[in-house]
């Protein structure tokens, strides 16, 4: 009712937008380009994955436009009507919904005109809540807007007991019309809270009540209230007259009753937020409860019983609740408010969009807990179905994962910008409470300390906790240093369980930092001391993290794979699909370093469908699984495949880390390098540009992915011939690299070796030579030198012509030489193949090292000059093996955070 909505193109930006317009007939009206100008400003102050994006908002020929995200799909009543919906579909997509009208009212904004019809379901399942025309700033003065003869006249009409006789309309918010049905009011104030249509004004509390009569109707296919006229349904709002369930009605009682405190004629009597809406809708019990009936006795006895009963029922109960109070402090409204100030001071562009995944996730799984916690109580309390000591084992468990919970949102409220890329992961990675509700899980298989070990021990499991949480939170260097204190604070206790734990997570932090010898030795430390302890899950954890180190770091598949059978071993018959889905990440990792793209597939496939069902749609571990499954599919050539899931990880981690994020930035890396392969030169091009803007803004311009992403342009602009841009590209890259880690790095030597080969290209022999000197003279291992050497070998014999030319490319320049200078030069290259061909042996006899060699060689023994052409592209020398220049030989697999 606002305007018109035109699909349009954006050359400078190089997509599809959604332009709406006033429109012709509303030129002159000066209220209605205000509202429209209000509806773009306030949504252009959201950015949330549930939130539609402006782009842009400005007057052309005096009508006002604005530029919004082009969302293919329809809206969240189209969705409903597509196709029957179970009432799980229902809240969930609705739940997203809300997530979006959350993130207004943290930012201040209240929607006032929420109705299915302004939420659009993308084709990708996304949800996205639009048409903030009536937003208002929280606490802004809304008392003037325009109530001529509006709803509200005609809800004081029907209070006062008068009949309104005609229909009525509120000025730019929609209009009843025809009414074919009985409560089938069409438009805006179908949905309007008591407030509005006493028109005394609206806040957050508004858009919840609007909210839930939406989703009320989603759920049972008619509105809470009846109401064959505007006065009688404004009538039946402000009575809170709200309908019975219709007969055979699937939905569970407990939705029903969160959804009617939302429709409480009272703002203050509705949930306090949209949060904690939000979280009483996630919040499933599942729940059986017993009835225990006494027997047949005298009436007055029975009565007395059921009183007596009753009474000690809810004394039960109230014990029971109230789990809740230990989130005070810890995650309620003022620690919200302070570490999402914190995210927003680390001033990286993904910050907004990262606290609200943050956010959701905490509130999910703190919501979670509390069930958790009353769920255990009333299983010895209310229900009888366990002891008193099983009960103090469950809650000790839970107590154990909330301190968990704790150190991370310590690690959060000192956020910097690396803390803020790793806030999601670590959120989802908090430890599953689902293991604290199985007795066999909770109930010690080993000894408790001795009392003399007690408080040593205390001390160990807590820095063993703030470990784990740095760990996650990307403090490893800070989390190594508590976990080696707790591995000799474990020592010096005696107490080997909390030895076999510290070492877990010493292993873990020095795979993550890199450490992956220090980590094999560590890890396998904690296996055996675990597995000789009893302590499975630490034993299947080892195991599982060793697969990944030893078969995929260390490039020892077989052992790798020896380690899946010890991980799987100790899983044993236990349902453990997150550790599962692990493992067989960790195994399709080896698979792919064997170039078994096939198994590899396998593997991540059944990742997948381990992950599916039990993870959050928006958990960043699904966007390592499509990762790695995109992986697979490029190394089995069906790059199609590869690009769907490389898309769909990016779009996930676009929606849930925000656009702006380092992982957004390796999403993009993937894709350019399969644009690369399909030979879209300026795609791929345009991909890791906008790869690196990310990383320099999010990292700093000194970073290593920043310098991977320097690599990555080098490559693509060698790919095109372009060899200013690539050595350009290729010296950033190294100037970074050559700081930290430094030129004994492998990161450091492909890049330096890349731009050795762009000045082979250039005809700068004098200048690739320095460049294979240096390597050369750094080499710290037989491999290294034998590269290094094999390096400078194919620069003597690129400039005597004798490597074979390759189609289309330009003769390298070479300069002419004596035929001594010649022959001396040959005899040189020569001589370092043979001592290279050495150095291959004695490090093992890498098969693409001495691949090259062989044909080098080849080229060594005959003398005759190739002048037709010159040195290898980069496409070429990918095929070639070392030496060659290329961003990834494949979109990129990797272990999940």
């Amino acid at each position: 009712g606002m305007g018109v909505v035109y699909a349009a193109y954006d050359p400078e930006l190089d997509r599809k937008v959604a332009v709406k317009l006033l429109g012709e007939s509303s030129r002159g009206n000066e209220v209605r380009r205000l509202r429209l100008l209000r509806e773009a400003q306030a949504m252009a102050r959201l950015q949330h994955p549930n939130v539609i994006a402006v782009f842009d908002v400005g007057t052309v020929d005096g009508e006002v436009f604005v530029a919004m995200e082009f969302v293919d799909g329809g809206t969240l009543s189209a969705w409903r009507e597509e196709r029957p919906r179970t009432w799980r579909e229902i809240v969930a997509c609705y739940l997203a919904a809300a997530r979006g009208l959350a993130a207004a009212h943290d930012a201040g904004l209240v929607h006032r005109d929420f109705k299915p019809d302004n939420v659009l379901v993308g084709q990708d399942g996304r949800v996205r809540v639009m048409d903030f025309g009536l937003a208002r700033a929280a606490g802004e003065d809304s008392g003037s807007h325009e109530r001529s003869d509006t709803v509200a006249t005609a809800a004081a009409r029907a209070v006062t007991g008068e009949v309104a006789t005609t229909g009525v309309s509120t000025s730019g918010t929609g209009r009843f019309e025809d009414l074919t049905r009985t409560g089938a009011l069409v438009g805006t104030p179908a949905y309007m809270a008591p407030e509005q249509h006493l028109g005394t004004g609206a806040d957050a509390r508004s858009d919840q009540f609007s909210f839930c009569v939406a989703l009320y109707e989603a759920l049972y296919a008619e509105r809470p209230f009846a109401g064959d006229s505007p006065s009688s349904l404004a009538f039946q709002v402000l009575q809170g007259e709200v309908r019975p369930p219709p007969s055979g009605s699937s939905v569970p009682g407990w939705v029903r009753r969160v959804l009617l405190r939302g429709l409480r004629v009272e703002p203050s009597e509705r949930w306090p937020d949209m949060h904690g809406l939000i979280a009483a809708l996630q919040a499933d019990p599942r729940r059986r409860r017993r009835r225990i009936l006494a027997g047949v006795a005298v009436v007055a006895l029975i009565s007395a019983a059921a009183v007596t009963g009753h009474r000690m029922q809810d004394a039960r109960a109230t014990l029971c609740a109230g789990a809740a109070r230990h989130l005070d402090g810890l995650w309620d409204a003022p620690r919200r408010q302070a570490l999402r100030a914190a995210a927003l001071a680390t001033g990286a562009p993904f910050a907004e969009a990262t606290w609200q995944g943050v956010s959701e996730g905490l509130d999910a799984w703190m919501s979670a807990w509390v069930r958790a916690r009353e769920d255990a109580c009333e299983a010895t309390h209310l229900r009888g179905e366990q002891s008193q000591h099983l009960l103090d084992a469950r809650m000790a468990c839970l107590d154990a994962r909330l301190e968990d919970a704790r150190a991370l949102l310590q690690e959060l409220g000192t956020a910097d910008a690396n803390v803020l890329a790793h806030a999601v992961p670590a959120v989802h990675a908090l430890p599953p409470l689902e293991p604290c509700a199985d007795p066999e899980y909770v109930v010690a298989k080993v000894p408790p300390p001795a009392p003399a070990q007690v408080e040593a021990v205390t001390r160990v499991e807590d820095q063993i906790v703030h470990a784990r949480a740095k760990m996650r939170a990307g403090r490893y260097d800070e989390g190594l240093a508590l976990a080696e204190a707790a591995v000799a604070g474990a020592d010096a206790s005696g107490y080997e369980p909390a030895r076999a734990r510290a070492l877990l997570v010493l292993g873990e932090l020095r795979s993550k930092s890199g450490s992956y010898d220090e980590a094999r030795v560590t890890l396998m430390d904690a296996f055996f001391r675990a597995d000789t302890l009893g302590l499975d899950d630490v034993a299947a954890d080892a195991a599982a993290e060793l697969v990944y180190v030893v078969g995929y770091r260390l490039a020892r598949p077989e052992a790798g794979e020896l380690w899946g059978r010890h991980a799987r071993a100790k899983l044993g018959e236990r349902e453990d699909p997150r550790r599962l889905a692990q493992l067989e990440n960790n195994l399709g990792t080896v698979r792919t370093a064997q170039g078994d793209y096939e198994g590899a597939r396998r593997h991540y496939e059944r990742a997948l469908q381990l992950w599916q069902g039990r993870l959050s749609e928006d958990d960043p571990k699904l966007a390592w699984t499509y990762n790695n499954l995109g992986a697979a599919w490029w190394g089995l050539g069906d790059t199609k495949r590869a690009r769907e899931f490389h898309e769909r990880a990016l779009a996930l981690r676009e929606r849930v880390l925000g656009e702006g994020h380092p992982d957004v930035a390796a999403s993009l890396s993937n894709l350019a390098v399969l644009d690369n392969a399909d030979g879209e030169r300026e795609a791929a091009l345009a991909r890791h540009r906008q790869a690196l803007e990310i990383r320099r803004a999010s990292l700093g311009p000194d970073h290593m992915d920043v310098a991977t992403s320097w690599n990555n342009l080098g490559s693509t602009y060698h790919f095109m011939g372009d060899l200013g841009a690539a050595a350009q590209a290729y010296g950033e890259a190294a100037r970074i690299l050559e700081r930290t880690p430094g030129i004994e790095h492998p990161a450091t030597r492909n890049v330096l070796e890349n731009l050795l080969f762009v000045r082979i290209d250039e005809g700068r022999f004098d200048l690739a030579r320095e460049l294979g000197a240096r390597l050369r003279g750094s080499a710290r291992t037989p491999s290294d030198r034998a590269q290094a050497l094999a390096v400078l070998a194919q620069v003597d014999l690129y400039e005597l012509g004798l490597v074979p030319p390759v189609e289309g490319q330009a003769p390298v320049p070479r300069p002419r030489a004596r035929p001594a200078l010649r022959r001396a030069r040959l005899e040189r290259a020569r001589g370092l193949l043979r001592r290279a061909g050495a150095l291959a042996t004695e490090a093992g006899g890498d098969p693409d090292l001495l691949e090259l060699l062989r044909e080098l060689r080849g080229y060594a023994q005959d003398p005759a000059p190739r002048d037709a052409g010159g040195p290898t592209t980069a496409a070429a020398q990918d095929a070639a093996g070392p030496g060659s220049a290329s961003d990834a030989s494949a979109p990129q697999a990797g272990q999940s955070p």
